[in-house]
């Protein structure tokens, strides 16, 4: 493995690393809606957020881990960059999808209960009339 392969391999294990733990932060820690924690992410850079994780106990971001990213080359960066804010827009269509998911089921479990509703009246009306 060449020098330039290890250090695109080290960059991307360290993006691996700060989407973990931006999912975990967001989907289990946050107080604020998920939606709206990946949005705060999304709005920061990626060693901004690396920096905000380094050394949470549920994060394996460690000091090394930022200085690696500071001296990376621009253009390695970026490229990194970019799929950490892919990541982001990938898990924010998620939530939507999800979201109207249980909006459809919310709505179809409100017409089956209207739907039982109006048969128990039926019921109630055929029990009326045999008596």
């Amino acid at each position: 493995m060449g020098e330039t392969e290890y250090i695109r391999n080290k960059a991307y294990e360290i993006l691996e690393k700060v989407t973990w733990a931006v999912d975990y932060w967001c989907n289990s820690v946050s107080g604020d809606p998920i939606e709206l924690c990946y949005e705060i992410h999304m709005s920061r850079s990626l060693y901004e957020v690396a920096e905000m994780l380094c050394g949470w106990s549920y994060s394996e971001i460690n000091e090394w881990d930022l200085e690696f990213l500071r001296l990376l080359p621009d253009d390695l960066y970026n490229e990194i960059e970019e799929k950490y804010r892919k990541h982001i827009e990938e898990m924010l269509k998620v939530l939507e999808v999800e979201r109207e998911i249980n909006e459809e089921i919310e709505e179809n479990l409100d017409r089956i209960i209207e739907e039982a509703e109006e048969e128990e009246k039926v019921f109630e009306n055929l029990g009326e009339l045999e008596e």
